[in-house]
This record gives structure tokens, C-alpha cells and sequence, in this order.
């Protein structure tokens, strides 16, 4: 039988720790309503965009066609070129603002937006045009409905620690919806899922008409 050196080991541990890490990115999955006080044209997406550092969408990742004023986005691998330093404070989240810390150093991140437009030339996906104009979008206003409030979505590429006054949540590698709801009694709870049900757009405007 052939024995493997025992100086491999290290090696194949460091690989295989990779490899675990690689496997742990987590998928996300955003499912809600719809709703606008104006007629929805053909071609209508719902999608979720990357930011860069300038909080530019710059790559859509995964998007879906709403059913009945209702949709469902699932998403889940980015590419590491979109990563950015996750720096305590370099995301304004609801509620907290940026009075918050991250740890440990050296996590990257990127922040992801619900992105609905009209998918005018009918490819699946958001088109950008070379002066950045790309197809219509919408002006819309996201929240969470049971209870009500507000969400983030954050992809971070190792286990993190966020805190702030009261607030002590964990990112796990890959995507993490942050959320902010308020309860009857008013009190704020900050949680972190990987899948939400009870989104909701609310449409505002088209803009690029």
C-alpha cells in the first residue's frame, strides 16, 4: 500500500480548509410583493445589483420575472474582484447607521440592492449602455412587512462580528440580510437570515423613460 509523506499533511490540511471555506458561502433568497400606484410595463425584472466603492450598482447577479405582483430572488456566488474592505462603519445600515465595528480585520465585503427595471431588449438581465444610462429603472422604496422594517444585503468572505450599543450579530461567509423590525412596543430587534419572505417594493417611479 502506498503511504502518503507525512509532510503532505499540512498541505492537504490547508486545502481542504480552503475548500471548506470555499463550500460555506451561503446562497440568499428574497421573496415578496410588489406595489405601485402605477401601470407596470412589459419586461418589468426584479434583480439584485452589487455596489462598488463609489455606491454605483456595477453587476447584476441574479434576477426573476414578478408573477402576480408577487417575486422570488434567489442569488449566491460573487466574484472576489468585487470585494471590498469591510471597515467598521463603511455601510450605512438601517438603524445603526455607521456607529457599528466589524471584526476581526481584513474581511471583505459587498453590498447588494433589490434593483427592479424593465428588461427592454429582453435578455434576462440588466443592460448597461457605454455612457452608464442602461434600460429604465424604477424608484423604489424596500422594507419588510411582519413586522415592519428594513433591510441589507452584505456578502462577506469569512466569518465576521458586528456590534454596536445592544446589538452583537455574526456574518457567516457568503450573503447575510441584515434587518432592522420594529415591534408594537417599539422596540428595534437586528437579525441576520439568509432567506426573507415578506419583502416589499414599493414603487415610486420609472426613471429613464
Amino acid at each position: 500500500m502506498r503511504r502518503t509523506p507525512v509532510r503532505t499533511f499540512p498541505l492537504l490540511l490547508a486545502l481542504l480548509a480552503v475548500a471548506g471555506i470555499a463550500l460555506a458561502q451561503r446562497d440568499a433568497a428574497i421573496a415578496g410583493v410588489i406595489d405601485s400606484e402605477i401601470p407596470l410595463p412589459d419586461g418589468v425584472r426584479v434583480g439584485v445589483q452589487l455596489f462598488d466603492a463609489d455606491q454605483r450598482p456595477v453587476e447584476e447577479i441574479a434576477s426573476t420575472v414578478p408573477v402576480g405582483g408577487t417575486f422570488t430572488v434567489e442569488f449566491g456566488e460573487v466574484d472576489e474582484d468585487r470585494l471590498l474592505p469591510f471597515r467598521s462603519g463603511a455601510e450605512l445600515l438601517p438603524g445603526l447607521l455607521n456607529e457599528y465595528l466589524v471584526e476581526p480585520e481584513g474581511v471583505r465585503y459587498v453590498r447588494g440592492t433589490l434593483w427592479m427595471y424593465v428588461d427592454a431588449d429582453a435578455d434576462g438581465t440588466w443592460t448597461r449602455s457605454v455612457s452608464g444610462a442602461g434600460e429604465p429603472y424604477f424608484l423604489a422604496f424596500s422594507q419588510l412587512e411582519r413586522p415592519p422594517g428594513f433591510f441589507s444585503l452584505l456578502y462577506v468572505d469569512r466569518e465576521a462580528r458586528m456590534t454596536a450599543a445592544g446589538v452583537d450579530l455574526t456574518l457567516q461567509p457568503g450573503w447575510n440580510l441584515f434587518t432592522l423590525r420594529v415591534g408594537e412596543d417599539g422596540v428595534a430587534t437586528y437579525e441576520i437570515h439568509d432567506r426573507i419572505g415578506d419583502a416589499a417594493l414599493d414603487v415610486i417611479d420609472l426613471v429613464g423613460r
